[in-house]
This record gives structure tokens, sequence and C-alpha cells, in this order.
């Protein structure tokens, strides 16, 4: 994994600020079947699942139909991809109750990001398949107020002419790519996505429940911080700090249980700075297992005065040339795209695959 330090509905941010004694002094074992000895952000690239993770249906027969005459079966929850022993499951509880006391201290949140963009199909095999990269900036202001911007992109550019020779080594070229920047802003009341190549700008009309403080019930609850019993009963969550890392990190693993999640994300990694529990990386598997995302975390601000008051997250206006296009909750949009209310978890999603 290149350096890392930031990394998202989003993952995946949790912005953790509490005593990292308390919890690190409970922390279980290291158990022979924790996860693969992931390299730290900044000794390498970042490992593609190839288990296929399922995240989100394993365990289940389908939808079959049951025969005439017999009573339907029971529909079963779907399978954990692992089991925690008793110590475990304490400890992240621990983890995640200091998660939760500390989200409720954060009023605004700002910092500047790398983004890495893996990709096994279309990135080069001889630079660790790394297609783009990225930079940009993440906001949030409580209790429903984000923005998140990506403002310069650089992406591969594959050699012209017939194939290399396997046998010499090839220059990796990395350009500009035009009309490739990212924007959604979230003002409360509605979601504004840039569709930057099409020139449209899209807000999606937030219905009641997913008003106010239930963003951080969408897909990155990671970045806005979220309740820890929702989060458990929406993700399976695994401590995966590889040993050498114990002292100064701690990783976490989510998986997504159900499946409006898991269109967003096949698993996430969280890396936490013990000093002050904040997020300094993000590892975003896309679904397929061949694409994945790596945010680093740089110039963090936390509860700036500043912030508060400079009207950052009003509603933007439309950029002259471009189409405004109104979404809202339980209607056809304009354009005709689904309905805002199964719109408005994708737009929230900056980790959605293109």
């Amino acid at each position: 994994m290149p350096g890392v330090r930031c990394g998202l509905r989003f993952a995946v941010v949790v912005l953790l600020a509490c005593s990292s004694r308390l919890v690190l002094a409970q922390r279980p074992p290291a158990a022979e079947d924790r996860a693969p000895q992931a390299r730290g952000p900044a000794q390498g690239e970042p490992r593609a699942r190839t288990d296929g993770g399922r995240p989100a249906n394993d365990g289940q027969r389908g939808n079959e139909a049951p025969r005439q005459g017999a009573a339907a079966p029971a529909k079963q929850p779907p399978k954990p991809p692992w089991v925690l022993s008793a110590a475990e499951e304490a400890f992240l509880d621990k983890v995640l109750v200091k998660w939760e006391e500390s989200s409720k201290t954060i009023q605004t949140f700002k910092c500047a990001f790398d983004r890495w963009d893996f990709d096994k199909v279309n990135g080069p095999a001889s630079d660790r398949y790394l297609f783009a990269t990225a930079e940009g900036e993440l906001k949030y202001k409580e209790p429903d107020h984000g923005d998140y911007v990506v403002t310069k992109v650089l992406q591969f550019v594959p050699p012209a002419g017939p194939p290399p020779d396997p046998k010499k080594p090839v220059p990796v070229k990395y350009a500009a790519a035009p009309n490739a920047e990212e924007r959604w802003v979230c003002t409360g009341k509605s979601l504004y996505q840039f569709d930057f190549p099409a020139k449209v700008l899209r807000q999606v009309q937030l219905p009641p429940q997913m008003q106010g403080a239930a963003i951080a019930d969408g897909p990155i609850p990671f970045v806005f911080g979220a309740k820890a019993e929702k989060v458990k009963k929406r993700y399976w969550l695994k401590d995966i700090t590889p040993p050498e890392k114990a002292k100064d990190e701690i990783w976490l693993m989510a998986r997504p249980r159900w499946q409006q999640d898991a269109a967003n994300f096949q698993e996430v990694w969280v890396i936490l700075a013990v000093n002050d529990f904040l997020p300094h990386a993000v590892q975003v598997f896309l679904p397929g297992g061949q694409q994945w995302k790596v945010y680093q975390f740089k110039n963090m601000k936390l509860n700036s005065a500043w912030e508060k008051f400079k009207g950052e997250f009003a509603e933007p206006s439309t950029p002259r040339g471009w189409k405004l296009v109104v979404e809202k909750p339980d209607e056809k949009p304009q354009d005709g795209k689904v309905p805002a209310a199964n719109q408005a978890r994708k737009v929230l999603s900056p980790f959605k695959q293109k």
C-alpha cells in the first residue's frame, strides 16, 4: 500500500478521539486465524482479496419458490464470515463504544486526502495495478452536512503500438484525466452530485427518514460516525491489526451484512492511530474483488471555530452550461434514473464503482 493515511459512506472514516491505553490494554492475544498479515500503509501496495467475499448472501439459498402446499422456509440471516472469541468481542465492543463517545464531540471535521485507485483489469501489473491517483478534500459539520471533492486525477496511459515484450521493462505513464473530478454535497435535506462528463448537477431530495442525524445510516457511517450498536448490526467487524503494528495502530475490517451495502463495497479496512484514535488510512475493496481504493488523510482540522461560520455546505449553484436534475422522494427523476428513495444511498457513496 503506498503511504497511506486518509480513507471515506465512503471509508471510510472513524472519527475517534479517546484514551488509547484503556482499549489497548485489553486487546486480546493475536489469533492464528487473524486476517492475512497486511503491510502497513507505507510499506507497499494494498492486497486485493480473491476469496470472492460474498458478504451479503453467504449461506442463503436464493429465491427458490417453495413446493405447492408446503410452508415457505423461514428466511435465514446471512452467515457470518468468521467467529470471534469472547476476548475479541470484548475488545471490539470497547473500540466501538469509544468511537461512539468521541463522535459526539465532533462538530466540524476537515482534511485533505490522497487516493490511489487499483484495478487488476485496467491497471499495469508492473506498477501493482495502480490505475489512477487523486487528490481531494473532505469536510463534515454535525449533524448532517458533508462535502467530498476530488480535484486532480492522474490516470494510467496504456502504451501505444504493438504489445510490449514482457521480458523488457516498459515505463509506466500517467496523465491528467479529463472530466475526472468528483464532488457531492449534503446540505441536510438534499444531496448534490456533480456529473462532470455529462455536465449535470443531480439534486436528490432526501426523504424525512434520511434527514438530520440519519446521514450516519448511509453507506459510509465510518465517515460521519454512528451508534456502536447500529454498526454491529450492519457490518461484521474484526480486529486485524498485524502484531508488529499493535503498539501504534488498530486495524478494523468491516464486511457488509446486507445487500444494500454490499452493492457499494465488498470490504473496508480502517487503520486508526492509537495516540488519538483518528483514522489515518482506509482501504476500500469494491464488489468483484478486482478494484480497490486507498485513502490517506492529511492536514486534519477538528472543531475549528472558523469552519462553523464559513457558510460551507450551502446549496450549490448550477455551473454555467450545466443542467440541474431534481429527484424527489418516490418520484421518477427528470432523466429516467431510479427514484430518489433508492438513489440516495448510491449518491452518498464516494466509494461507488464507476
